[in-house]
């Protein structure tokens, strides 16, 4: 299985991350990628970027070095209501809105709290990736958030660099990949890279869906056909 979009990936306006929007540019080329998503961290976080920077993204040209680049964010969860940090305004001028639980932003309680967490932020249409669901921190009720991504259109993220930095994430991943195949849920294998070397990056990822024998067309970027679908249809409900 061939993933041709990378769709998390951050840059120095999140500042512990190492490269720039170009270097992540050349790297993804270099991949054979046709896509990439530029997602840094949003004002919640201790080291993101400002609201000017998510609001400017609309002067970037929707091609650069003839790659695709997506304006997006990484949007905190600051609730146990789903809120997230990211001000309408900038949610809707985005192409790709992920939100992801931080213990930075929301100190872990019990798993009925972080269900609902995710639950309701998975509820907003600008919402469109539940970022890294698999975590040490946030036990939660894996069955009820994969059906909440079918019932609300969320693409469920597999993220590399989580399972690279904490292997017994992998372990949560099978169990919520197994549940994307029984419920028919669509997810996205994303690097979640901090320097450009991680670009395009997804053994970890393509191990474990190959054990699993995952169906390839409920990978959203494993074509890129697919790909511009969700960007399309994400353009209409705009």
């Amino acid at each position: 299985m061939g993933i041709v979009a990378d769709l998390h990936i951050h840059t120095l306006v999140s500042h512990h991350a190492y490269s720039s929007l170009r270097e992540n540019i050349e790297q993804a080329k270099a991949k054979g990628l046709v896509a990439i998503a530029i997602t840094d961290h949003v004002y919640g976080a201790p080291d993101s970027g400002n609201t000017w920077h998510f609001g400017n993204m609309v002067i970037w040209p929707r091609e650069m070095e003839g790659l695709l680049v997506l304006r997006g964010a990484e949007a905190n969860i600051i609730d146990m209501c789903g809120s997230i940090d990211l001000a309408e305004n900038d949610q809707r001028v985005l192409d790709i809105v992920i939100a992801s639980l931080h213990p930075y932003c929301v100190k872990p309680t019990d798993r009925r709290a972080h269900t609902q967490a995710m639950a309701m932020a998975v509820q907003n249409p600008c919402v469109r990736i539940l970022g890294h669901p698999a975590s040490v921190y946030y036990e939660f009720d894996e069955e009820e958030i994969v059906r909440q991504c079918v019932y609300t259109g969320t693409l469920l993220e597999i993220n590399e660099h989580a399972m690279k930095k904490t292997p017994q994430i992998a372990a949560i991943n099978e169990r919520l990949l197994k549940l994307c195949m029984r419920y028919r849920a669509q997810i996205v294998v994303s690097s979640d890279a901090h320097i450009c070397y991680e670009v395009g990056c997804f053994s970890l990822s393509h191990t474990l869906l190959k054990h699993i024998a995952f169906p390839e067309e409920l990978v959203i970027n494993g074509s890129q056909e697919r790909v511009m679908e969700m960007i399309q249809a994400s353009e209409q409900e705009d």
